[in-house]
């Protein structure tokens, strides 16, 4: 997950370039032009829905990452299992939706020509 995080930041909020990391003033500037920044200006509904998705999926790998190691050893009770399979469920149908939505806005804002249906 910290992999993944890093991943993300990387996107939604690169380091400024080199050479202009040496300006304070294009440092600032160069931030303000992150993704993160224009999805917080033109869409922030979806930019926290990403954020929660995301955030979501993190907290159930941190909580339940012991509780499947020690599960594919010992084996899990159906209660767990189910509780935790739902649990996951849900965080990935977040994530779905938000995805989903971000393909409607990229394909809405910036079509790329006349697509295969």
């Amino acid at each position: 997950m910290i992999r993944v995080q890093g991943d993300i930041d990387s996107v939604l909020k690169p380091s400024a370039p080199v050479l202009q990391r040496w300006s304070g003033a294009k440092r600032r500037q160069a931030a303000r032009r992150s993704l993160h920044t224009l999805m917080d200006i033109y869409c922030p509904g979806l930019l926290f829905d990403f954020e929660c998705a995301v955030s979501a999926r993190s907290q159930w790998v941190d909580e339940h990452c012991r509780a499947v190691n020690e599960a594919l050893k010992r084996g899990l009770g159906d209660s767990d299992f189910d509780a935790m399979a739902a649990q996951m469920q849900t965080t990935l149908e977040s994530l779905t939706s938000v995805r989903q939505q971000l393909l409607v806005l990229i394909q809405e804002c910036y079509p790329l020509g006349e697509g295969a249906d």
